[in-house]
């Protein structure tokens, strides 16, 4: 009898952890993989002090979400952000974008809604030949971004006076 029972309870465990491993299983082959966020500067979501700012004009601004394979299973899904413009620093101080700030803020529940904010960091290097010229920039900034919660969700990302917006559905 002993015998019996010992049987039926590894059984029992047996079964058990593979109706365990193959949850994993299959979250592993039905979560779409998201591209590892690739951008041409750093980002940073810091507070700094950032002195060469005024010379930053910017032309353009797009944003648009990379192949979003939303469902029950995956919330999360790559933005990516173009910034072009210009600019323009002191004599013997050449400038270029150094990094990037990104923040964002729920601004709404009904319908969810966030506001994304982008901001380009200007920093100089000692050149004696730069002469006050515009330097033009071009610059593709990535981040995974996790939706807020199921049905449509909306970002409104600002960019020093450019708007874009980028809406997704999470579905279930």
């Amino acid at each position: 009898m002993k015998q019996r029972h010992k049987r039926v309870l590894i059984t029992l465990a047996a079964l058990a952890s593979l109706c365990f491993l193959s949850l994993f299983l299959l979250n592993w082959i039905l979560a779409p993989s998201i591209q590892r966020p690739h951008s041409d500067v750093p980002i940073s979501c810091e507070l700094g002090q950032w002195p060469y700012q005024d010379g930053l004009t910017v032309i353009k601004f797009s944003a648009e979400a990379v192949d979003p394979k939303l469902n029950l299973f995956n919330n999360r899904f790559l933005l990516r952000y173009r910034v072009t413009g210009a600019i323009r620093s002191q004599s013997g101080r050449r400038p270029r974008i150094a990094k990037a700030q990104i923040t964002a803020r729920l601004v709404s529940t009904d319908p969810y809604v966030a506001n994304i904010s982008v901001v380009p960091i200007v920093d100089v290097t000692e050149d004696a030949g730069y002469a006050q010229e515009q330097v033009p920039f071009d610059i593709k900034l990535e981040q995974v971004i996790q939706t807020m919660d199921w049905g449509r969700n909306q970002y409104e990302i600002h960019c020093l006076g450019q708007t874009a917006a980028v809406s997704v559905q999470q579905m279930k």
